[in-house]
């Protein structure tokens, strides 16, 4: 203040300077040169005065605080702001865009074949499938040169190593194959009266039955409909029944037809799937035909990673041996499935799910671990 007030009394002084003076002494030629040599002094100081005034005030603002941002205004000059790039990011991290935020589902979903890939992609999965099968039956039981009544227990170890590869195709369709290779170690004990009398273990191994599908998209998801995809498989009479002695696979040729039914509310999706095999005899034995029948849900929990959940069902008629049917060995296998996926690179899903069985006739458990991997093919 004390400043703006010099500033204002200097400027006061020169304002009043002694005009009638000046016109007083208009005759007097030296009185009338003193009086102009004494107004220049004045102005003289008057500049001086003023050039310490504006260096003040320029030193009071540069110690003022800056104005909030939102009342500061850019000046026509000024160049507009350049955008800042995030930073790069950490090992074992990448950025994810928000048109991709719930890319881990749909990768999930075309995992499990209700989704269909795109014209131009492709999907190879490598995958390893674990499953605990225990059973209990009556029959022969062989103990000291004899053959018994008795019961026997059968402990099996199955293992599925499988590739599976999808090409997305025009007007909606994919081409489908899948190459398994069974490893089973089964272990057999004969039981008389609870006490084990006879005990076997072996393993075996060999390739399974290769499978061939075609899978279309039939309707898109709209207001209540939802997207509906069709699909058909053929197994193919390969690989080995048995080795070992151990059983490793039945039946000849296989045929499936199958729907899968998919409707999302974001960030839920729910699907429901059902089908029919037709099985064809081997060495005299054909497995019954079986309808399948799946109900779950799938949750995208964050971009990266999603959880999922179905009841699964396989009701399976009785078989046959030599045309003629074997009454009761029809079967109902029910399991509870648990399962979650997470992205570990932005063409690679990580996917694990865990089954337990609901019936005897269904696998006590299983583990499933499948790495599915994306890549781009020359659009057909």
């Amino acid at each position: 203040m004390s400043v703006v007030l010099s500033f204002a009394l200097a400027t006061t002084a020169l304002s009043a300077f002694p005009t009638a003076v000046l016109a007083q002494e208009s005759s007097d030629p030296v009185a009338l040169q003193r009086a102009l040599q004494e107004r220049d002094e004045r102005l003289a100081r008057q500049d001086a005065l003023i050039e310490e005034l504006s260096r003040r005030l320029s030193a009071i603002e540069d110690r003022l605080p800056p104005p909030p941002a939102g009342t500061q205004t850019r000046t026509a000059t000024a160049e507009p702001p350049v955008p800042t790039r995030s930073a790069a990011p950490g090992p074992g991290q990448f950025e994810v865009e928000p048109e991709d935020a719930e890319r881990a589902l749909e990768r999930t979903l075309t995992r499990e074949g209700v989704l269909l890939l795109p014209p131009g992609y492709a999907e190879i999965t490598p995958s390893f499938q674990y499953s605990r099968v225990e059973t209990t039956g009556t029959g022969g039981v062989p103990f000291d040169g004899q053959i018994f009544a008795g019961d026997n227990k059968i402990k099996r170890d199955e293992m599925i190593a499988a590739v599976d590869l999808r090409v997305g195709l025009p007007f909606d369709a994919q081409a489908e194959l899948r190459v398994p290779y069974n490893i089973v170690h089964s272990q057999q004990t004969g039981e008389l009266d609870f006490l084990p009398v006879d005990e076997s273990s072996d393993t075996g191994d060999g390739f399974g039955k290769l499978q061939v599908g075609l899978a279309k998209t039939l309707l898109r998801e709209r207001s209540w409909r939802p997207d509906l995809v069709g699909r058909v498989i053929w197994e193919a009479d390969t690989g080995s029944s048995q080795d070992n002695g151990v059983a490793l696979q039945s039946g000849g040729h296989a045929f499936t037809a199958e729907l899968t039914a998919l409707k999302r509310q974001d960030p839920l999706a729910f699907i429901a799937a059902g089908g029919y095999t037709w099985n064809t005899e081997d060495d005299d034995l054909r497995p019954g035909n079986e309808i399948f029948l799946s109900l779950g849900a799938a949750l995208a929990v964050t971009p990266e990673t999603s959880l999922r959940a179905s009841l699964d069902q396989i009701f399976a008629d009785d078989l046959e041996l030599d045309g003629d049917t074997i009454g009761g060995t029809d079967s109902n296998q029910t399991s509870l499935t648990l399962g979650g996926s997470v992205l570990v690179h932005r063409n690679t899903l990580l996917d694990v799910a865990f089954s337990a069985g609901l019936t005897d006739d269904a696998p006590d458990y299983s583990v499933l671990v499948s790495l599915p991997i994306r890549f781009e093919t020359p659009s057909l």
